[in-house]
């Protein structure tokens, strides 16, 4: 089964070195808030999983130790999990080294990592994400900064705006397998090669332009 950790540390200036207990658990909830976007990005809902607490430390520093359980106890859901881990590390360290936004990465991710970057600025000194036995993220003050300073440079695009129907954060093809809403807005769902199940938002003018084009036994039959 899929594992991952996260320990939280203190500031060395925090009174006799202890965490708030608010700061270490939001801190906690919010990095797997996080994996969750990462997760709707790239599973399909029959390779869904949610994380399960295993244990837990009881002294400064705080760690949590999950394990990845799908929803259906019949589908593997390990590929998925590892991938997922991979792209919600990736994605942090892109938007602090390089101020770019990964690719599953709305609106709502992008406020949670505001979050983090902020606790990191004031109360928690690092927090250590143990991807894999040879992969951990560590955040600290200087990288949370430098999230912080990403983050404000992207504020200033909207990343829920309406798209020219050729203009994107990166383009993707492959076949469309579903259609919905996702984070309440109109989209798809596209299986590509590359990238698996992705949803992607509609706008305005691509839904009145193509919305009446199609109907559910072409998704079926796989004409889309």
């Amino acid at each position: 089964m899929e594992r991952i950790r996260i320990t939280i540390h203190p500031t060395p200036s925090n009174n006799q070195g202890l965490l708030l207990v608010s700061d270490a658990m939001q801190q906690v909830i919010d990095y797997f808030k996080l994996l969750g976007e990462a997760a709707r990005s790239i599973a399909s809902p029959h390779e869904s999983f949610e994380w399960r607490l295993e244990k837990a430390s009881t002294n400064t520093p705080f760690s949590v130790w999950a394990v990845a359980e799908g929803r259906d106890p019949n589908v593997n859901v390990s590929p998925q999990v590892q991938r997922v881990k991979a792209e919600f590390s990736s994605g942090i360290r892109k938007l602090i080294d390089h101020k770019e936004i990964a690719w599953w990465m709305g609106s709502d991710a992008i406020n949670l990592a505001r979050s983090v970057f902020v606790r990191t600025q004031n109360g928690i000194g690092s927090t250590e994400i143990e991807i894999a036995a040879n992969d951990t993220l560590t955040i600290d003050r200087a990288q949370a900064d430098a999230g912080i300073s990403a983050i404000a440079g992207i504020s200033a695009i909207s990343v829920d705006t309406d798209l020219a129907e050729r203009i994107a954060f990166g383009e993707i093809e492959g076949l469309m397998v579903a259609a919905g809403r996702y984070r309440n807005r109109p989209a798809i769902q596209i299986r590509a090669e590359m990238y698996g199940y992705v949803w992607c938002q509609l706008s305005t003018t691509v839904i009145d332009k193509f919305g009446s084009e199609h109907t559910m036994r072409d998704i079926w039959e796989g004409k889309t």
